[in-house]
Formats: C-alpha cells, sequence, structure tokens
C-alpha cells in the first residue's frame, strides 16, 4: 500500500509539475496566410473610399476574419462591393476572387475588439455576422498578390 501511495504522490507532482510548468503566453500567436478580401462590416463601413477603421472580412486558408485595421492604400475598392451592405455583409460573387492578400495576423485581445461596437440600422441583416465578430483579428502585416 506504502508503495502505490508513493507512485500515486510522483505522478501527481509530475502531473503538477507539467501544468504548472507550461508558459502561458500573453502573446497571442501570429499566422502567415494567403487569403482573399470577401466583405465587410455593414454596421461599420460606409462604402467607397475605403477608410482604414472600417470593417473587412478575409478569407483565408487557416481562418475566416474580421478586422478593422486593413490598410487602405492595398486595395482601390469600387463601390460597387458595398451595395449590398442592408441584406449582405459579403461582397458580389464575382469579386471574390478579386482581392488576393498575404496577411501575416494575430487574434484581438477583448480590449482591441471594435466588432459588434458599431450603431447598425435595424434594416441591415447581420444573421450569421456573430461569428466573424469573434473571430477578430489584428493585421501585423498585409500584400497584394497576384495570381
Amino acid at each position: 500500500m506504502k508503495k502505490l501511495s508513493k507512485i500515486f504522490f510522483i505522478l501527481c507532482s509530475l502531473f503538477l509539475f507539467f501544468i504548472m510548468g507550461c508558459d502561458n503566453d500573453d502573446e497571442p500567436t501570429t499566422i502567415t496566410s494567403e487569403g482573399y478580401v470577401v466583405g465587410f462590416d455593414p454596421c461599420a463601413t460606409t462604402g467607397a473610399p475605403y477608410e482604414m477603421g472600417e470593417g473587412l472580412l478575409i478569407w483565408t486558408e487557416h481562418d475566416s476574419l474580421l478586422t478593422y485595421n486593413f490598410p487602405k492604400d492595398i486595395f482601390n475598392f469600387s463601390n460597387e462591393l458595398f451595395t449590398s451592405r442592408i441584406t449582405s455583409y459579403y461582397f458580389p460573387l464575382n469579386h471574390f476572387d478579386e482581392y488576393k492578400i498575404r496577411v501575416t495576423y494575430r487574434r484581438a485581445r477583448e480590449e482591441e475588439k471594435l466588432g459588434g461596437s458599431f450603431l447598425c440600422q435595424a434594416i441591415i441583416n447581420l444573421g450569421g455576422f456573430k461569428k466573424y465578430i469573434d473571430n477578430e483579428m489584428i493585421i501585423l502585416q498585409v500584400e497584394s498578390i497576384s495570381d
């Protein structure tokens, strides 16, 4: 019985050592990926010309993300992209592969998140948009790439 107690004590000690020894890094992981700008936050984006601080949706091979710090000089978005803002937060389908980027980003900390903080007209359809607000990212670097 004493031998079982010693083994149990050793196993518990090792378990606690590994749990407490794990580094809880406060810096979020950065990801670099290729993707496309496919939509916008209909409550924060007024249309062309796009201004930094307005929300854009990006689909990458790793994530679907929402960001409010996409630089305004990467693309010259046409006003046509934002005309559907009352019914849809996506660009028209024929523009889904037009704005290709390579982006380095990280998850936004709670205090950095802007999604959901904009007043929105009641007539704007936000069905399904919450999943993007929950997955808000901060862009660290972005560049346009062409095929």
